[in-house]
């Protein structure tokens, strides 16, 4: 998709250190340093990250809903998301919408939020989303609960949702999505 609307793409391999020179991280800041004109957005320590969520993503899902929703669930990554939307819905809802991360099999959310324990994450390929240190733009205390999801069902349901309703998303969509009804099943009926 990248490459279709005019993109260079860099392909790196997720399986090596952050401090490496191949990992995603050391190569986007090298580009940015030799790349003329540029801009690296350090989404992982950038207070900007969830503060774009809180501004701008949280009110938004809030004015859709008409403020009816009970459960946020979205694919964690950077933590800027779920962060900046969390504060801003439990603000309007006086804490009363409970949030939900939806984290890859491999990352170290899931096992971190209940254990509060640094696991060791290994390899999954739904990209975007989980992670194997803390950015600082996560906020653990954002979330009620995390979902964990793993590769196979995270593309399958990307590949239903594009099939069945027409939306071209990718894995990390299919792991929001799978999260959302994976929490639900085991929750009471009702909840919007």
């Amino acid at each position: 998709a990248l490459r279709a609307v005019g993109a260079e793409v860099v392909i790196c391999p997720t399986n090596v250190e952050f401090e490496d020179p191949r990992s995603y991280y050391m190569v986007a800041e090298r580009l940015a340093k030799e790349t003329p004109n540029s801009f690296y957005a350090r989404q992982y320590w950038n207070p900007s990250n969830p503060e774009a969520h809180y501004l701008t993503t949280g009110p938004e899902i809030w004015e859709q809903t008409k403020g009816e929703i009970d459960v946020f669930v979205c694919s964690i990554g950077t933590g800027g998301t779920v962060s900046g939307i969390s504060k801003y819905l439990r603000e309007k809802s006086n804490g009363r919408v409970k949030i939900v991360g939806a984290d890859p099999v491999g990352s170290i959310y899931y096992d971190l939020f209940y254990t509060g324990k640094m696991p060791k994450p290994h390899t999954y390929y739904v990209e975007g989303i989980g992670e194997d240190f803390m950015p600082t733009t996560m906020d653990m205390k954002s979330m009620d609960d995390i979902e964990q999801v793993n590769d196979r069902e995270s593309f399958t349901m990307a590949r239903r949702l594009v099939r069945e309703e027409g939306l071209l998303c990718g894995g990390s969509c299919g792991s929001a999505v799978v999260g959302a009804i994976k929490w639900a099943q085991r929750q009471p009926k009702g909840d919007r």
